[in-house]
C-alpha cells in the first residue's frame, strides 16, 4: 500500500471523498456480517435440539456431525458393518461373501480332484502288470497302451487343463 493523504480524521473527512467511500464501505461491511449473525442465531433458535452446529470466526455455520475423522490402525469390524449397511446392506454383503468362500473352495476341490487324477494316470501308466492285476477300467488300459509320444501330449494337455 502507499500513502494517499495526511492530515486528521475530520480533515480528511472534509476534504477528502476516497477517505469517505472507505468509512462507508468499512460500515456496510460491518452492517452485513451483524446481519448475518443475527440471521444465523435466529436460525439456531428455530433449529431442533439435535442439531449440532457451531459457527466459525467470520460468522459461517459449521456443521460438526458431517466432520469427518482420520484415525490411525486398523479398521474397526463396525466400519465394515456400516459400510455393508450403506451400500449393499448386511444380508446381500453375506450371500457375497458366502459365495465367494464358497467359489474358493469349490474350485479348490476341483482342482485337488484333477491332480489326484493326473497323479493317477501317471500311475496308471507306469504299473507293471501281472497275472494278479486285473485292469478293468478301459481308460486305464488306453493310457497303458499309449507309446511315449502319444502320453506326453495326453500328459501335456492335462497339465495345460489344469494351469489354465
Amino acid at each position: 500500500g502507499e500513502m494517499i493523504q495526511t492530515g486528521t480524521f475530520d480533515e480528511l473527512l472534509t476534504i477528502s471523498s476516497s477517505f469517505n467511500y472507505l468509512l462507508e464501505d468499512i460500515h456496510q461491511q460491518e452492517k452485513e456480517k451483524f446481519t448475518h449473525r443475527m440471521n444465523i442465531r435466529r436460525r439456531q433458535s428455530i433449529k431442533p435440539l439435535t442439531s449440532i452446529e457451531d459457527e466459525n470466526e467470520d460468522g459461517f455455520l459449521i456443521d460438526t456431525e458431517n466432520f469427518e475423522t482420520i484415525e490411525k490402525g486398523s479398521v474397526k469390524w463396525n466400519i465394515y458393518i456400516s459400510y455393508l449397511q450403506e451400500g449393499v446392506h448386511v444380508i446381500f454383503g453375506i450371500f457375497i461373501l458366502i459365495f465367494i468362500f464358497g467359489f474358493r473352495q469349490t474350485t479348490s476341490i476341483i482342482y485337488s480332484w484333477w491332480l489326484a487324477k493326473w497323479s493317477d494316470d501317471e500311475n496308471y501308466r507306469y504299473r507293471h502288470q501281472n497275472n494278479c492285476t486285473k485292469i478293468i477300467n478301459q481308460q486305464i488300459n488306453i493310457i497303458h497302451s499309449m507309446n511315449n509320444t502319444e502320453w506326453n501330449e495326453y500328459r501335456n494337455s492335462r497339465f495345460y487343463f489344469y494351469c489354465g
